[in-house]
């Protein structure tokens, strides 16, 4: 499952690279949303092969997003509040995941494995859905460049002291 579910992230970031979306977050919500997949699988209870193939989609969808997201986040915030931007972006991602280790337990006692997969499929559908419905993800578009090289190590080499002056 563990392997399946690394080929769909490298399909998937392989796929990103390629893709150039016009829409990137709403692309990435939609791609996201594959994610549950695997938990209905879980939760009707399919056959294993199955179940490593929706892991594989599953996670081929993160591995959209993943750069998707992180190049809308680089494109659209201005440089000056990037990192500020960055980490609020991380803590809201990871906050829950320590209440989702404490909570799973509880649930898989109470109610059995199905019925937390099959809610935790709805509320993964139901949040990405949500997040696309939203005017400011829907609307987001990039542009996309023409293809010219990155100004970025040039500009680093030109920001570099000069050895026989001394000055950038």
């Amino acid at each position: 499952m563990t392997q399946a579910g690394g080929i769909g992230l490298l399909a998937g970031s392989l796929l990103a690279g390629r893709a150039r979306p016009r829409r990137p977050i709403l692309a990435g919500n939609l791609a996201l949303a594959g994610y549950a997949v695997p938990l209905t699988l879980f939760a009707i209870g399919a056959p294993v092969p199955v179940l490593v193939a929706g892991y594989g989609v599953a996670m081929a969808g993160l591995g959209f997003l993943n750069p998707t997201w992180q190049t809308a986040v680089q494109t659209a915030v201005p440089q000056r509040v990037l990192a500020r931007v960055s980490s609020y972006d991380w803590l809201v991602s990871l906050a829950a995941q320590p209440l989702g280790v404490i909570l799973a337990p509880i649930a898989l006692h109470a109610w059995g494995a199905r019925l937390p997969f099959a809610l935790t499929a709805v509320l993964v559908a139901t949040v990405c859905a949500g997040t696309a419905l939203a005017p400011g993800v829907r609307d987001l578009r990039l542009e996309q460049p023409a293809d010219t090289p990155v100004d970025g190590p040039r500009s680093l080499r030109a920001a570099a002291p000069d050895k026989a002056t001394g000055t950038a």
